[in-house]
């Protein structure tokens, strides 16, 4: 059982169908390199060319970095920037069914799990706080502390477990596994609403124009910290400016103050990117 690693220039991973039994998963970039270590080599290697993987190895983004892992039966599960997977197990059982195992360490995860899944044995997805246990199902997982996971289910239905305690996200729910916390179900958006103190409505209305919460929840602090409206903050990214360079931008501003997010938005939009506008930065003050 093996991981093929490869490299496109477009969002969606074109499928190759398999040509034996046993399990297979291809991962590509969506943007920028990807980070691929194992057990002999633990500080990684950035690779940009296809590349086959074992169980064991780990897929590292960093900001500005998506990548798209597909198993050989159709599954998808898109890596945000920041992500840390692992894969703990890739196999084929003795009746010819796939087992997968795979354990997110760090950041966010958009996961479709096909729905003809007679073929697959265990699908499940680990975190430092709980397991997800999926049979066709799309999902989203973000990672949000050592002790929290936070689930979203749009099609299907995911068994999160944490510990003894157990609970099946339905579709258009979410639930935050927690060590210390209840284990309950809401609506979708709930949680999030509550927290950046916006109405419900609001959120799902960006949920619907295709933001994750996961990227809800990073943009509306962020608008706030550099002085942009929320309309503003998510429309950098249809503009060519994705989030993780939105993140350095208010961090630059705040380090320097007497420059503003809208200042390093011209300066970007005008063809100078992120590591020649820290350059200019430093040599003007």
């Amino acid at each position: 059982v093996v991981l093929i690693v490869g490299f496109v220039a477009v969002p969606q991973l074109g499928l190759v169908p398999a040509t034996a039994e046993a399990a297979e998963l291809r991962i590509a970039t969506v943007s920028g390199p990807i980070r691929l270590s194992d057990l002999d080599l633990q500080n990684g290697e950035k690779v940009t060319e296809t590349r086959v993987i074992q169980a064991g190895d780990t897929i590292t983004l960093e900001p500005g970095e998506i990548g798209q892992l597909a198993l050989n039966d159709g599954s998808m599960i898109t890596l945000d920037q920041g992500t840390a997977l692992a894969v703990e197990e890739l196999s084929t059982g003795t009746q010819g069914a796939y087992r997968v195992r795979l354990s997110l360490d760090a950041g966010r995860v958009f996961s479709r799990v096909e729905t003809t899944l007679a073929d697959v044995e265990v699908f499940e997805l680990k975190t430092p706080s709980s397991t997800a246990s999926v049979r066709g199902t799309v999902f989203e997982t973000e990672i949000v502390s050592d002790q929290a996971t936070y689930y979203a289910t749009l099609e299907g239905a995911v068994h999160v477990q944490v510990a003894d305690r157990s609970v099946v996200v339905q579709a258009n729910e979410e639930t935050l596994a927690s060590v210390d916390g209840p284990l309950t179900v809401h609506p979708h958006g709930t949680r999030l609403a509550e927290e950046l103190g916006v109405p419900y409505e609001e959120i799902m209305g960006w949920f619907d124009a295709g933001y994750g919460f996961g990227q809800i929840k990073q943009l509306y602090p962020l608008a706030r910290e550099s002085g942009l409206t929320p309309d503003e903050a998510f429309s950098l990214n249809e503009s060519g400016i994705p989030l993780g360079i939105f993140k350095q931008m208010v961090s630059l501003a705040a380090a320097y103050g007497d420059v503003t997010v809208r200042d390093l938005i011209a300066l970007y939009e005008s063809g100078m990117n992120i590591g020649q506008i820290r350059q200019e930065l430093r040599r003007n003050h």
